[in-house]
């Protein structure tokens, strides 16, 4: 009779190894899927970035075919100088689509350490649990 409370014990023991081990693997997914997302926002970033540079380059060659055009200024220097600032216009998009597309890779591969920290974290308390059940049973039986 003495023995039904001491397997109780272990019993709450091991259920709750369980449950901290499914409570980490699903930190562990919920994490996962932060790290999906980010990697979804990164491409979808660079594909903003690819159309703000054509889009760019676009206004760019219209300005100076207007300048040429309109005002009738076919000075070379002139052109020379505005497509010299339309292209840095244009690298400076470049680069901040590059910055803010590193940024998610970064946040994903971030997201999927923390994931990993949880998923150990879930085992390494199950195991403590499992480990605590064995000890009660130990116990108990002595």
């Amino acid at each position: 009779m003495a023995f039904i409370p001491i397997a109780l014990m272990a019993a709450g023991q091991v259920y709750q190894g369980m449950a901290a081990d499914a409570q980490g693997k699903s930190a562990q997914n919920m994490a996962n899927y932060n790290a999906q997302l980010a990697m979804r926002n990164k491409a979808q970033i660079e594909a903003r970035g690819k159309r703000e540079s054509i889009q760019q380059a676009e206004v760019a060659a219209s300005r100076r075919s207007t300048i040429t055009n309109q005002f009738g200024i076919n000075d070379a220097n002139i052109l020379a100088a505005q497509a010299k600032e339309d292209e840095i216009e244009n690298l400076l998009i470049g680069y901040d689509t590059q910055v803010a597309a590193q940024q998610q890779e970064s946040q994903a591969a971030l997201d999927r350490m923390q994931g990993d920290i949880y998923r150990q974290k879930g085992r390494n308390k199950a195991m403590s649990s499992y480990i605590g059940a064995g000890s009660t049973l130990l116990q108990g039986f002595s």
